[in-house]
């Protein structure tokens, strides 16, 4: 055991001894001018040092820090990106609610009602792309006193009428309709005249946009006149905007003038609507 540990402290007075020699080495060395060989030779190890371990070291160090900087760009990128997907997505919802808002604003200010109807907003709830110029379903039914025949209309004039209830929901059909079996007797102020004339809307042109009225009068009348309903037809109130005249003709086989007359409504959007009733029906 004590042969051990002199070996151990032999071992350690070593190595003082030979750090002590090493130090007084160095400082001899770096302590005096340095010969030429000495010269170039320390320039070579200085050389060798940059370019073997300072240099690399360096190189991966940038290349960390551009990679560091790249991926804190790409996750900047990333974060503005989601943040304009979701301005894109809240601009277009606050978009449509403006429209429908402005849609609601238009529709509570109808002037010009008859006196004996009164006004039930609704809602569209369904449209059939297949059926889109047809029909639609909107969100009022006999529950809300809504009945067949009923006139229905946008903040710019009337677009069709109820053809079918259930307790809940009803069925417009447009007068933009293919198929449209009810007629609509309508009414248009003569040319320099206070008077007016009376036909009936009997269908929609497709090819030509328009609707098309057969007078039951001879009249003469110019472009961009009004047209309205004349509160002949059952239920049907007086005096609800339909469209306006873009021409009329005598046809060839007629003795009564036939008038092509451009809708007042736009009828691809519409988002609320309002049904005319009789104000003495009840909610």
């Amino acid at each position: 055991m004590r042969e051990r540990k002199k070996a151990i402290q032999k071992k350690i007075l070593w190595a003082i001894v030979i750090g002590i020699m090493t130090l007084s080495f160095v400082g001899l060395f770096f302590g005096r001018k340095n010969t030429a060989f000495e010269q170039v030779l320390k320039e070579t190890f200085q050389s060798i040092e940059y370019y073997c371990i300072k240099r690399p070291l360096q190189f991966f160090s940038d290349l960390k820090d551009e990679y560091v900087s790249m991926r804190n760009v790409y996750e900047e990128n990333e974060r503005l990106r989601a943040a304009l997907d979701d301005y894109a997505a809240v601009s277009g919802q606050n978009e449509i609610l403006t429209k429908e808002n402005q849609d609601l604003k238009d529709l509570s200010g109808i002037e010009n009602l008859p006196t004996d109807f009164k006004a039930k907003n609704a809602s569209v709830i369904s449209r059939d792309v297949e059926s889109w110029n047809n029909k639609l379903m909107i969100s009022v039914g006999s529950q809300n006193g809504i009945e067949e025949g009923l006139v229905v209309m946008s903040s710019s004039g009337m677009i069709g009428k109820i053809t079918s209830v259930s307790e809940l929901t009803s069925t417009v059909t447009l007068l933009t309709s293919e198929n449209n079996t009810s007629q609509v007797p309508i009414m248009i102020k003569k040319k320099d005249s206070d008077e007016y004339a009376y036909g009936m809307l009997k269908e929609y042109d497709v090819e030509k946009k328009c609707f098309v009225i057969d007078m039951i009068e001879q009249i003469e009348v110019e472009v961009g006149t009004e047209i309205f309903t004349s509160g002949l037809g059952g239920i049907s109130p007086r005096g609800i905007l339909i469209g306006y005249v873009e021409s009329y003709l005598v046809p060839e086989d007629q003795i009564l003038p036939k008038i092509y007359a451009a809708p007042s409504s736009s009828f691809n959007d519409l988002n609320y609507v309002t049904v005319l009733q009789r104000s003495d029906v009840g909610e």
